[in-house]
């Protein structure tokens, strides 16, 4: 542990764990919505390929030759709310249904909490038919906070759909993220790994210096291991509650 106490008490290194410690606090105060959405590969139910008189595919009683489902999820990934007012209504936000597609049937099959109030509807848009998502009255997306669409469909080479719509001081509109990254937990980014080691690193340190104190019969000296005692266990909370936590636990309201 005293090489390791040497190599913080190097001016170089603190002057680099103070900058790197400044730009990660930084980037986690940062408030920011960010709109996102997600396509789910579609599922094939059935597929009439070959031409068999005996076996055909109804749909409200008109004949089909496919069947596919599929989810468009749409949420907050950042940090600060979206609600009602930031919504644009000439330009809302929405899943646009390709023209390759023939929309059978859609619902909401999720919500991040069962008491928001958000609608999907069914419109046309700039001659394009296309599914609203609304916030109703003082609803908002919490980070996040979204829902998933269930969309039922015929097609003979269905395109993606994709969500369009503008969210007031969101210049970028609505990002698409790929739903088997975002929905697989997959690894924290390696920074997020470091600054957690290194936290924990800085604890122990502290923690031998004042066991080594103790055992010699000089307690007083702990109060000058108090700052990496406190510093390692509060920066490993902060850490685990505002980036491990959110990334691994959640979207489990998608199932």
């Amino acid at each position: 542990m005293e090489s390791i106490g040497k190599i913080f008490k190097n001016p170089i290194i603190q002057i680099v764990i103070a900058l790197f410690i400044g730009w990660f606090f930084y980037s986690i105060g940062q408030k920011e919505a960010i709109p996102s959405y997600a396509v789910e590969d579609y599922q094939v139910f059935a597929d009439l390929q070959e031409d068999v008189p005996e076996l055909k595919l109804l749909w409200n009683n008109k004949p089909i030759t496919n069947f596919y489902g599929g989810r468009v999820a749409i949420w907050n990934s950042g940090n600060n709310y979206i609600d009602s007012s930031r919504l644009n209504s000439a330009d809302p936000i929405r899943i646009v249904i390709p023209n390759s597609i023939e929309l059978l049937n859609f619902y909401i099959s999720d919500r991040s909490r069962p008491d928001l109030d958000v609608t999907a509807t069914k419109k046309n848009f700039d001659g394009a038919e296309v599914i609203q998502i609304s916030l109703n009255g003082q609803e908002a997306l919490e980070p996040n906070e979204g829902v998933a669409v269930k969309m039922y469909f015929t097609s003979d080479k269905p395109d993606s759909f994709i969500v369009d719509g503008r969210v007031k001081g969101i210049p970028d509109g609505v990002q698409l993220l790929d739903w088997k990254q975002e929905f697989s937990r997959q690894n924290l980014h390696w920074a997020i790994w470091l600054l957690l080691g290194f936290a924990i690193l800085v604890f122990l340190d502290g923690l031998w210096d004042s066991y080594k104190a103790v055992k010699i019969g000089q307690k007083s000296l702990i109060v000058n291991y108090l700052p990496r005692l406190v510093f390692g266990p509060t920066m490993s909370f902060v850490i685990i509650y505002y980036t491990i936590i959110p990334e691994y636990f959640g979207m489990v309201w998608l199932k």
